[in-house]
């Protein structure tokens, strides 16, 4: 778990309570062709998961599954169906993971116990008042779930080093949204 309390952006594999990062099945070994596994009209993906969560087959404002989409702080979204901390830990727990790099951009390809795909884009992240860091580098995602007034989880991946963690990250800062129902 990363805990971004101190600004510190790095994954340094800290812990919050004690836990380890998840390390990934790999990469892709083949070129990945996004429309062949998602068909982006579609906008919800049934991954076959335990809890029947369906997950936007893309980012929030994003034109096509590998787009980055709209970077917002967690307060801003809070309208919308976000998924809580839970239903990431089952996505990462029920999925296989690939880092893959498509013609647009870099991130995840997760495969649902179903054999239904979805790609989450290393889309970056945004401190208040400024541009978005680490496009194609790190995924960095909302949760609905709350820590307190200033503190909410996310959820982050970054390319290279095939893992996945979880942060405690200041509600202002910018981060991809995927909508689950």
């Amino acid at each position: 778990v990363r805990n971004s309390y101190d600004w510190n952006y790095e994954l340094d594999h800290s812990t919050y309570e004690d836990e380890e990062p998840v390390e990934l099945d790999g990469v892709c070994a083949y070129e990945l062709d996004i429309d062949s596994i998602n068909d982006t009209d579609e906008e919800w993906v049934n991954l076959g998961l335990t809890s029947g969560t369906l997950w936007a087959s893309r980012n929030v404002d994003a034109q096509n599954p590998e787009s980055a989409g709209t970077h917002s702080n967690w307060s801003s979204v809070q309208e919308l169906s976000l998924p809580t901390r839970e239903q990431w830990a089952e996505l990462q727990s029920e999925c296989v993971w690939s880092f893959c790099e498509t013609n647009e951009s870099a991130g995840f390809l997760l495969i649902g116990p179903n054999g239904n795909a979805l790609f989450l884009p290393c889309a970056g992240y945004a401190m208040p008042q400024e541009s978005v860091r680490d496009y194609d580098v790190r995924g960095t995602y909302w949760t609905a779930t709350e820590v307190s007034e200033d503190i909410a989880y996310s959820f982050c991946f970054k390319d290279a080093e095939d893992t996945i963690v979880e942060g405690l990250d200041k509600k202002e800062l910018s981060y991809s949204i995927r909508l689950v129902k």
